[in-house]
């Protein structure tokens, strides 16, 4: 007996709605109607049919080999009718004239090139194409003729048939979505449409349902992350367990259950029969995968990451694998994308897919970030050509650049020194940004951790976080700005490393004027000028880095310049004496008018590195600051000039002692905070300049003497000469 059933849906039930969005779990629902049975298909053994209409309610009909069990569907879930549909299908004899309506999708596979067939079935494969107009009526003439059916007349109108896919875990936005379903029906033969005299079921899709157009869909608001099925499962599964052990479990409690999980009875009760065989645990059956062993792990490693390599490597050494596509999910099991990435392109690589946390930004002065910055330009520097090092000092709670160093050479403990002094000062030249830090967040670089940084640190009470070396993620503030740097501004300067170049490397401009150092010096603190009061990073809503300051309530706690420049010096180890000549140190003396008087006192000597013009004099007992001092008989710069060409000299000449003359030819400069001149650092007293002017030259004053030039004076008669050793004896007795 074969039935046809009209369901009016009932658009409030929650599990029309989700039948509605999903198609398999309207499938589960109507396999509900078939009487259980052991068949391989179930589905064709219940002649199950079934199709939505579209209309201003949604409606079901399904169609059934038998009459259906209505009492199966979930409560509430629609009217119902079921009419019998043998007397229809009796009437249908040969050579009967029939009018019937099929909404159809034809497609072929049409292969361009392709002479060979599928090696079983001898099939072209091809690309599925949509057919339209007369290609679509012969299509259909083709079908209904193998089916039984001779058309007559046929007539044909296009209409939109979407594909729309929804997941199951997020609910429709309208209660009749409009869904694509393509159920099985090669396992069973076709029938007739009731209401359409036939239905072609055997290899056409039935027609979705469109949306209500009176009705205006409702955006829902965000769901939160869906529980997890597995240990909803196991509780549920556990419940109705108990209840079967108090003889308490009824089928109605099962069937609850199962419309719970969008589910059939009979998949609980599969799920039941896990749990009793689990001592009462519900244990969801796992795939069983297969797994790398570590052989093919070495392999992977030694080929770098590439499991198809390894795969073929093994498979010609004879090792037993699996298909190259299960090898690669195992793969993807056994190694994380990090570790993957890591074996292809080493440690720089994985650390892509690490994560990363984010620190609380706290007050003002409550951490400082520092590092350097490479500038990709190249600048100009008494006529050569360098790039320029910045040393930046960032606070964490306002992202402010409280100070910066910039130097032609790569920065020493020098560098770090003059940006402290820069950053911790607040004055009309250095703006409202600084004071004392509580924290300050350094990476491994030695000139960050040396004795001297460490000592002026600790006098201010600053305390010095080391961070692991190449973790840029413990820094990201001071990260951000010297990424921020290198694209808004070094990016537009002349001679930017980074631009764009032609075959071979060459660049597109090679006679581009460079960049002055002052002038690059200029630029750098106009951006920083803007950084800091037009800037606004995502982190600060909004607000710029000086709004974010003066809107923190926090203390500033501050030192006055002396005390700074005195905690930013390095210190001489012990005493030195006041002389005749000033202060004796390195070969040098330094003087001053204030020591007139003091000669015999002792004084402790503190000097910024690589700044052997000038120090700073204080007393041993109070550590009172005395005074500053300077280098005795500089060296003029006509002489600093002939020692440069007689060190070039010295280096053509000595090819052995070639590092040290490199050494000797570079000059260091001073930083600087505001666009200046660069000042070298290389002064040396005159008489050092000249001694080692001749040492270069080879100059030996006893090989320029003339001693027969100016004849020496006759000797006083008075002097006692010398005996001539080879004067001989006198051979008179006598004598």
């Amino acid at each position: 007996m074969t039935s046809l059933t009209r369901i009016a849906l009932n658009p409030h039930n929650r599990a029309v709605r989700a039948d509605l969005a999903d198609v398999d779990s309207l499938h589960k629902t109507l396999m509900r109607l078939a009487p259980d049975h052991n068949s391989p298909t179930p589905r064709a053994a219940a002649g199950l049919l079934f199709r939505t209409e579209s209309g201003p309610d949604p409606t079901l009909l399904v169609q059934t080999a038998h009459v259906p069990d209505l009492t199966a569907l979930p409560a509430d879930y629609g009217t119902t009718r079921t009419v019998d549909l043998t007397p229809l299908l009796n009437s249908l004899t040969p050579g009967r004239t029939v009018r019937y309506r099929i909404t159809a999708a034809p497609t072929v596979a049409r292969s361009a090139g392709n002479l060979n067939g599928h090696p079983v079935t001898g099939k072209r494969r091809g690309k599925i194409t949509h057919l339209t107009g007369d290609e679509a009526t012969t299509w259909w003439q083709t079908r209904a003729q193998a089916v039984g059916l001779q058309p007559a007349t046929v007539s044909g109108l296009p209409r939109p048939f979407p594909r729309t896919r929804v997941t199951r875990t997020s609910p429709p936005l309208h209660p009749h979505p409009v869904r694509r379903h393509r159920p099985h029906h090669r396992h069973h033969p076709p029938h007739p449409r009731p209401d359409n005299r036939h239905r072609q079921s055997q290899k056409l899709r039935s027609r979705p349902p469109l949306p209500r157009p009176h009705l205006t869909p409702k955006r829902n608001p965000p769901m939160s992350p869906a529980p997890d099925q597995n240990s909803l499962r196991a509780a549920a599964v556990h419940r109705l367990y108990t209840l079967e052990q108090s003889h308490q479990l009824t089928r109605t409690r099962i069937i609850g259950v199962a419309d719970a999980f969008g589910v059939d009875p009979r998949t609980v009760d599969r799920w039941l029969a896990n749990a009793r065989a689990n001592n009462g645990t519900y244990q969801p059956p796992r795939r069983t995968s297969f797994t790398l062993t570590p052989h093919m792990l070495d392999a992977i490693a030694r080929w770098r990451g590439n499991a198809t390599a390894a795969w073929k490597e093994l498979r010609e050494d004879g090792h037993p694998v699996p298909s190259l596509p299960t090898f690669h999910r195992a793969t993807n099991r056994a190694l994380t994308p990090g570790m993957r990435a890591g074996l292809h392109g080493g440690e720089k690589a994985r650390r892509r897919f690490d994560v990363a946390g984010e620190r609380d930004r706290h007050h003002r002065n409550y951490a400082w970030e520092t590092d350097h910055v490479e500038a990709s330009v190249k600048v100009r520097v008494e006529g050569h050509t360098r790039k320029p090092w910045i040393t930046f000092f960032i606070d964490c709670a306002t992202s402010a650049i409280c100070g910066l160093a910039i130097t032609p050479q790569r920065p020493s403990r020098e560098a770090v020194l003059v940006a402290i002094r820069d950053a911790v000062l607040i004055d009309e030249h250095h703006g409202p940004f600084g004071g004392i830090p509580t924290y300050l967040r350094v990476d491994g670089g030695k000139e960050f951790l040396c004795a001297t940084v460490k000592e002026a640190l600790g006098a201010l009470g600053t305390t010095i976080i080391e961070l692991p070396p190449f973790t840029p993620e413990g820094k990201p503030n001071v990260e951000a700005v010297n990424g921020a740097i290198k694209k808004t501004l070094f990016a537009g300067m002349p001679g930017y490393t980074h631009a764009p170049t032609l075959r071979g490397g060459k660049p597109v401009d090679p006679d581009q004027p460079l960049l002055l150092f002052e002038e690059f010096v200029r630029l750098v603190l106009a951006w920083v000028q803007r950084w800091n009061h037009e800037n606004t990073p995502k982190s600060l809503n909004g607000h710029t880095p000086r709004e974010a300051w003066d809107a923190d309530p926090a203390l500033i706690d501050t030192i006055t310049t002396e005390a700074l420049h005195t905690y930013t010096l390095e210190r001489h180890g012990r005493p030195l004496t006041i002389n005749n000549g000033g202060v004796r140190w390195r070969k040098r003396n330094y003087i001053a008018d204030w020591m007139h008087g003091r000669v015999g006192e002792k004084v402790h000597l503190r000097y910024l590195p690589h700044h052997d013009h000038r120090v700073e004099l204080y007393d041993p007992q109070t550590g009172r600051h005395l005074g500053h001092a300077v280098m005795a008989q500089q060296a003029t710069p006509q002489q600093g000039l002939s020692l440069k060409r007689a060190r070039a000299r010295e280096a053509d000449r000595l090819r052995t002692k070639l590092q040290k003359a490199e050494k000797n030819r570079n000059i260091r400069y001073a930083a600087v905070t505001r666009p200046a001149p660069p000042i070298p650092l290389d002064t040396m007293p005159e008489e050092e300049a000249l001694e080692h002017l001749r040492n270069l030259d080879g100059f030996d004053p006893a090989a320029e003497a003339l001693p027969d030039l100016i004849q020496l004076p006759e000797p006083d008669a008075g002097l006692t000469l010398p005996i001539n050793p080879h004067t001989p004896l006198p051979t008179d007795p006598k004598d």
